[in-house]
């Protein structure tokens, strides 16, 4: 059947693990009987389509389902539809080989060709979020090979230490599962640390889940999906009015995991150090810590000094709000990141909510902030993206996104000159990022640390001497100056 003589939906189709197009096709004939057309591959199989249209070739063989549901019954994992026109699209677009495709869903990793403070998507001129440009994240894109479909920075990974994530469609999830965040190999330390509910006092929160997701309770319930999306995200649609969204380092490997439901974390610090190992044994590369307190306390101190010694670089939000830093901020061996907010065309100031003083070794963008978010509206979930994030979470979660970077684009060259994994790792990376950061108008190092990050310049600056490098005070040691 000529697809001109189609009116309805093309049907879309995930298949399951493991499975085929063919036995999808065979599983649904045996239900449906045959169909005109065959299901063919689509972005890398992991998803397929008919050939033949959909519901005027399905709907109604099977009394009282839809086509979409006897495809659901043969055992497609999630079946979309979308109108004939967009489709023919859509399969230009591929033949074509413009752009890596990301439909209705589908999730695979691409990066844009970078020109300016804009990028190239499937012959679309596309504006960059700011958070990106200003501190050129997408100049260090540039310096990779973005082959569609691989992501350069996958095999490193980063342990996201926060409320936990969510099923959100920009952490790469459809179906449950995502192409890149690992919850199943993080952690839900903080379901056993809540107190069980009482007879009289019942707790109608949803239920804690075995594995860090998000239940969004608390007062800062959906906080990790909010900053993993500016670590990692990646999404884009089809559609000139919704500009794609990206992390500072797309489809990076994130192990998240859930210690808390806010963001001050005085009664958590004990959850926080199961993570901080945990993290050292899954031989994450990265931490990033987007919470504080006002409460010292050894027992974290010795953690990170123990991911400092594994040669983890570790990456703590300043604060907000309150003018001191917080912990784990104040601690020797973690790189403290204060904030900046727009002012202007390519410049920036210091954020007036961010806390400040000499613990503060770079700032990354914590204003303005486009971010991935997610709300309980009448019961159900409700995914988005929004401009109205601030706080220096997020220039610590970028932050946590370029170390990715950094570390794939030069383990070759930290390996040989500093052998496996060790102190010397962070030592480099803390260095070479206030060696390149810049310093806005009238900026104050003595609260603003260094300057904002600049990506670009940190992966290619040259790595220093071992010789020269400092070996850091310990985390709960008095401030190390040197450092």
């Amino acid at each position: 059947m000529p697809f001109e003589s189609i009116t309805a939906e093309v049907l879309i189709l995930r298949l399951g693990k493991n499975d085929t197009p063919a036995a999808l096709q065979s599983r649904i004939e045996a239900t449906a009987g045959p169909i005109s057309g065959e299901l063919l591959s689509w972005l890398d199989g992991q998803w397929c389509y008919l050939s033949g249209g959909g519901e005027e070739l399905l709907a109604g063989r099977v009394p009282g389902k839809s086509a979409a549901q006897i495809c659901i019954g043969a055992g497609a994992a999630q079946v979309i539809g979308i109108p004939l026109t967009e489709f023919q699209f859509r399969l230009e677009r591929r033949a074509n080989k413009t752009g890596f495709l990301r439909d209705a869903g589908a999730t695979g990793v691409a990066m844009p060709s970078v020109i300016g403070d804009s990028a190239t998507i499937d012959g679309r001129s596309i504006k960059l979020d700011w958070q990106l440009t200003i501190s050129r994240i997408d100049k260090a894109w540039a310096l990779f090979d973005l082959t569609p479909g691989k992501t350069p920075w996958a095999d490193i990974r980063i342990g996201h230490i926060d409320t936990g994530c969510t099923r959100h469609p920009a952490l790469g999830f459809h179906g449950g599962v995502s192409d890149y965040l690992r919850p199943d190999l993080g952690k839900n330390y903080f379901s056993d640390f809540l107190p069980l509910p009482s007879p009289d006092q019942p707790n109608n929160n949803p239920p804690e889940e075995a594995g860090p997701f998000d239940n969004l309770t608390g007062g800062n319930g959906g906080h990790g999906t909010r900053t993993l999306s500016t670590l990692a995200g990646f999404y884009e649609l089809a559609d000139d009015d919704i500009p794609p969204f990206y992390g500072a380092a797309p489809g990076a490997c994130v192990i998240p995991y859930r210690v808390t439901d806010s963001i001050l974390i005085d009664a958590v610090q004990r959850l926080m150090v199961e993570a901080i190992d945990d993290a050292i044994a899954q031989n994450c590369r990265v931490i990033s810590m987007s919470l504080g307190g006002i409460i010292p306390w050894s027992p974290l101190a010795r953690a990170i000094d123990r991911a400092y010694e594994a040669g983890v670089i570790v990456c703590a939000a300043a604060g907000n709000v309150i003018r001191e830093v917080t912990y784990p901020g104040r601690y020797n061996r973690v790189l403290t990141l204060g904030g900046v907010s727009p002012a202007g065309p390519n410049a920036f100031k210091p954020w007036d909510n961010a806390s400040r003083g000499e613990f503060v070794d770079v700032c990354g963008p914590a204003d303005g902030i486009r971010r991935a978010s997610i709300e309980r509206r009448d019961g159900a979930l409700v995914p988005f993206i929004a401009a109205d994030g601030s706080g220096t979470s997020y220039a610590t979660a970028l932050c946590a996104g370029v170390a990715a970077m950094w570390l794939a684009k030069r383990r070759s060259e930290l390996e040989a000159a500093y052998g496996a994994p060790n102190w010397r790792w962070p030592a480099a990376f803390k260095q070479l990022i206030k060696a390149t950061a810049v310093p806005g108008a009238n900026w104050d190092v003595a609260n603003w640390g260094r300057g904002l990050y600049q990506a670009d310049a940190l992966l290619l600056a040259a790595l220093p001497p071992a010789a020269a490098l400092h070996h850091e005070a310990e985390a709960g040691a008095p401030f190390d100056q040197a450092a």
